[in-house]
């Protein structure tokens, strides 16, 4: 007689989980358990430390603001003062040191043309910092002084111990439109890098700026999200833009 097949003979050639098995299992399982808790701490305590990251985000939002004025540098033609004669001419000066321009974007004074300049400046401390400073034009005639002295004084790089300024551009406003002779002490009709830039020369503004900061070691070590280079970008003006602010006056 033929035997029917019964499922139970399955089992007895199933078998479970060794001792040693179970043993590793177990540790690994635990291992885990040990590197999520410790994750789950440290993220518990970087999340408690919220007046770091908001003071992080502050300055960079502060950052933010600083960038967009010094990009706001616009070819803004003024005479040498407020009663000379003069044909008005761009107003911008640049050194190693620093540099002083009219931006559209300020900070402190907004919806008119603001003079900035961007400099060291020593505090109280004899500490050198990188100040980004704004000037009403309502108050004072714009001045060619690169020297930080304003009211409120926003620090861009805070200990530094050497920044360099550099200047990219057209060397003058006949070479950019290949026109005939070239303005300034550069000899040159090429785009090129200069430690200084004088806009009444050269006839029209540099189209980059380049900052190089060197820090104290200390401070690197406390901040180390501090620029080491800073670049900015300026618009280029069209030749109607030349035409137009050319023949216009010192009011603001």
């Amino acid at each position: 007689m033929k035997l029917l097949y019964s499922p139970l003979k399955t089992f007895k050639h199933q078998q479970g989980f060794s001792l040693l098995e179970a043993l590793i299992a177990s540790t690994i399982f635990a291992a885990v358990l040990l590197i999520a808790s410790s994750a789950f701490k440290f993220f518990m305590s970087m999340s408690s430390r919220s007046v770091n990251s908001e003071q992080v985000m502050q300055e960079t939002m502060n950052s933010i603001q600083l960038r967009n004025a010094i990009k706001g540098l616009h070819h803004y033609y003024l005479r040498e003062n407020a009663i000379s004669l003069k044909d008005a001419k761009p107003f911008f000066r640049g050194n190693e040191e620093g540099f002083t321009g009219i931006t559209l974007d300020g900070i402190n004074f907004v919806n008119q043309p603001v003079r900035i300049t961007l400099s060291i400046l020593n505090n109280d401390n004899n500490i050198s910092n990188l100040v980004y400073c704004e000037y009403s034009n309502k108050l004072t005639f714009p001045t060619a002084d690169i020297t930080a002295k304003c009211d409120q004084p926003k620090v861009l790089a805070a200990n530094v111990t050497d920044v360099a300024f550099d200047y990219f551009g057209w060397s003058s406003r006949d070479a950019l439109y290949n026109l005939s002779g070239t303005i300034g002490n550069t000899g040159t009709s090429r785009k090129g890098w200069l430690k200084l830039w004088r806009g009444e020369l050269q006839g029209l503004l540099p189209q980059y700026i380049r900052v190089v900061i060197r820090y104290n070691n200390e401070i690197n070590n406390t901040k180390p999200y501090q620029p080491t280079q800073l670049w900015f970008q300026i618009t280029d003006a069209d030749p109607v833009q030349f035409n137009v602010n050319g023949s216009s006056s010192n009011e603001f």
